[in-house]
Order: structure tokens, then C-alpha cells, then sequence
């Protein structure tokens, strides 16, 4: 057939088009079609190993494999517990936590060391002195802008006779003159041992122990104080 007898218009191409797809044509060169073995070379191109992280690509089984080693540690120098979630038996601090522990079981303190500060109303605490005189021995002070008074108790030790004296007693104070009353005194051997007076000396309440004797003399102090 000539050239010049073909006849071949758009609308009836566009017809014949309507009838195929991509699997009538033939790949080109540069639009290629989509295969998973494509997408996989893709993958493997684009993703490279970072630290302690090693890319495997299986080309005959389809799969990459990410390997992490931590041989040479891990680099957690930006990160802290809030990027770790809780597991199962090492649980996070919480104050629920604490109260409900502390609710279910009895707490035994087998020792404090230095002072005691119950919810900042007062503090327990102990001190001692010693003393070889009759003239009194300051056995335990406090400021008074700071604590409003308080209990105490005194054990004495005569060192050299080996007798003991054990004093409770109470004070308060008006920031000018302090104020006591002794609750009870035991003791051993013939007579009491030591009294005691109190006084505002500067900006401190002090505890005066006066000794009959001038024998060495230990004193322990165990006191309750009351904050301002």
C-alpha cells in the first residue's frame, strides 16, 4: 500500500490506545518500570552504617539485615531516663511509690547520724561536753532566733567515781531570759551529782551543769528543739 492511501486519524488512535497498557509497550531507557528487585538495589544504595550499626543486603533472598554491636559502647551522651521506658522490675522514683512502700511495711532506723529534721516544725539531735569543774560547764546551746525550746536529757558521768546522773527538764525563752523546769533526776552513789541552770548568753540559750565536785565529767545531751 502507498504512502500516499494511508489514512490514520487521532480519534482513531485514540481508540486503539483505550485497548492496551504498559505491557503492550516495551521499556524504554530512561522510564523504567517498577520491580521490587529495583526498589531493594534502591534501598540498599541509599542507606549507609552509623555508629555500631552494620547494613547486610542479601540480594538473592531480598533482605536487608541491620546488625547493632555495642562492642565499642554506645554514645548515650544526649539522652537520659525520660528517653527509656519503664520496664517490668527496675521501676522509676516516684513520692507514690515511697508513701505506698512505706505504707505497706514497717520501717525499722537502726542509726542517724547528725540531726534529725521532722518536716522543719523540730529536729533531734545530741551533743556532749565534758568538764573537771565547779564553776559550770556550758553542756548544750542554741540560737534562739532559731528554735523556740525544746526538751532535753542529760546523762552525767562522773569518770572518776564511775556514777551517774540522768536529768529531763523543758525551756523556752523570751529572747531575754530563758526559763526551765526539771521533770525528773535519778541517780546513783549518795547525792545528785550536777545541777543545772539556763541562760541567754549573746544570741544563744545555754545549759549550765554545775558539779559538786572537780572530777572529770562526761555529759550526753539528747534534745528535741522546736523551730520559730
Amino acid at each position: 500500500m502507498a504512502l500516499d492511501k494511508l489514512k490514520f486519524d487521532i480519534p482513531e488512535f485514540d481508540e486503539i490506545l483505550q485497548t492496551k497498557d504498559s505491557d503492550t509497550f516495551p521499556e524504554g531507557g530512561s522510564n523504567l518500570y517498577f520491580t521490587n528487585e529495583r526498589v531493594d538495589d534502591r534501598v540498599s544504595d541509599l542507606l549507609i552504617g552509623g555508629t555500631n550499626i552494620t547494613l547486610t543486603y542479601d540480594d538473592t533472598e531480598n533482605k536487608l539485615r541491620l546488625d547493632a554491636s555495642a562492642a565499642s559502647g554506645y554514645d548515650l551522651t544526649n539522652n537520659n531516663t525520660d528517653d527509656l521506658s519503664e520496664g517490668s522490675s527496675n521501676l522509676y522514683f516516684t513520692d507514690d511509690r515511697v508513701d505506698q512502700y512505706l505504707s505497706n511495711n514497717a520501717v525499722t532506723i537502726q542509726s542517724i547520724i547528725g540531726v534529725l529534721d521532722i518536716n522543719s516544725d523540730y529536729q533531734l539531735d545530741t551533743s556532749s561536753a565534758s568538764g573537771s569543774t565547779t564553776s559550770g560547764v556550758v553542756v548544750r546551746s542554741f540560737p534562739y532566733a532559731v528554735y523556740d525550746g525544746g526538751k532535753f536529757v542529760i546523762r552525767v558521768k562522773d569518770n572518776i567515781t564511775g556514777y551517774l546522773q540522768i536529768s529531763e527538764f523543758v525551756i523556752t525563752h523570751d529572747t531575754v531570759d530563758a526559763y526551765a523546769t526539771e521533770y525528773g533526776t535519778v541517780f546513783t552513789g549518795l547525792s545528785q551529782m550536777v545541777s543545772f541552770s539556763v541562760r541567754i548568753n549573746g544570741s544563744d540559750v545555754e545549759i549550765i551543769a554545775s558539779s559538786v565536785n572537780t572530777n572529770s565529767t562526761t555529759y550526753n545531751v539528747a534534745g528535741t528543739l522546736f523551730y520559730s
